[in-house]
């Protein structure tokens, strides 16, 4: 951007602040100093681009300042600065609407990758983020689609077996609204860790969540059974296909935890880490060159019914699942994305 970025700098140490502004200023940064919160708040009429703030400052420390910045400019970057013991504050003040936060004493070459993050958009960035979301667009909608190819193979059976698979897949949306936010939480919290270059910390927290959601998506299959056996008469059906649902909720209810394993794996840590390409291939492979095949596999050769179709059908998560834990073991997925 031919515009200088305007930095505010709010720290009580007076050498910390002439040092830091010297070397902002060597970077192509215009600047503004400010000796306390007081102080920063009248600094505010010169509207800075992004204010770099200190926690602890005589009078109003950080946390009062931020508070009141933002009641002036909720939208301004505020970047924190803390002390080594004082971490817990720092993302307390994120939580309060800062930006990001540095520990003190910190490398100004971070500092000033930090200020640029939040306003450069380059080329190459754009490129990172087409290559990143593209394969994921595509992953989603050919997923989409091998959905429905599978009710066309369900068809075959006929009306009672597609409606006694509908009506276990829509009882499940009950379950699978926790699950996906279970992968959805994981893929935060894996992001992050990768985003802060933990690289080492990310694969030790990806592998404790894999366990806990493993478990927890026992109870969820166990519950999703129970619940499924409970209301599946309310959706007015025919005795034979009552039993067909009934045989097809046990079927989806027995394949949760292997379901969640693989969506925690693809969703939650896979992508997480920018592996989306890999990502796209296998979920795609798994639809439509196993799951499908056997689909009409099951019901025009095997002549199976809808419950032990749909069993057939889910191995191939069996598959995904091999194979997605061998590529988080290998640690091939984890890429910095964005590095300062």
């Amino acid at each position: 951007m031919d515009k200088k970025i305007k930095v505010l700098m709010v720290d009580d140490e007076e050498r910390f602040r002439a040092t830091t502004n010297k070397i902002l200023i060597r970077r192509g940064f215009d600047t503004i100093m400010a000796e306390s919160g007081e102080a920063a708040m009248e600094k505010l009429k010169e509207n800075p681009d992004v204010i770099i703030l200190d926690i602890k400052m005589a009078g109003m420390d950080g946390h009062e300042t931020l508070k009141e910045i933002k009641k002036q400019k909720p939208d301004i970057p505020v970047i924190m600065l803390t002390g080594h013991g004082a971490l817990p504050s720092a993302r307390q003040a994120q939580e309060e609407g800062a930006f990001d936060y540095l520990t003190k004493p910190c490398d100004i070459d971070v500092l000033a990758g930090k200020i640029k993050e939040f306003f450069s958009f380059t080329r190459d960035m754009f490129v990172k983020v087409i290559k990143t979301a593209i394969p994921v667009l595509i992953n989603e909608s050919a997923w989409s689609i091998g959905v429905s190819v599978y009710f066309i193979a369900y068809g075959f059976l006929g009306t009672a077996a597609i409606a006694a698979a509908q009506v276990s897949l829509t009882i499940s949306d009950l379950i699978w609204a926790f699950l996906i936010g279970m992968g959805n939480a994981t893929a935060v919290i894996i992001g992050n860790e990768i985003g802060a270059e933990k690289v080492e910390s990310a694969f030790i927290i990806a592998k404790k969540l894999l366990k806990m959601e493993f478990l927890a998506s026992l109870f969820l299959a166990a519950c999703y059974a129970a619940i499924g056996y409970g209301i599946v008469g309310w959706f007015g059906l025919t005795d034979a296909t009552l039993q067909l649902a009934i045989k097809c909720i046990f079927i989806n209810a027995a394949f949760i935890p292997i379901r969640l394993l693989g969506f925690v794996y693809i969703v939650g840590i896979l992508r997480s880490g920018g592996d989306t390409k890999f990502c796209m291939f296998l979920d795609m492979s798994m639809v439509w060159l196993i799951g499908i095949p056997l689909a009409f596999f099951a019901v025009l050769v095997l002549k199976l019914p809808i419950y032990w179709t749909m069993a057939v059908v889910l191995t191939e998560e069996i598959l995904k699942v091999i194979i997605a834990a061998r590529r988080f073991r290998s640690k091939k997925w984890i890429n910095i994305l964005i590095a300062h």
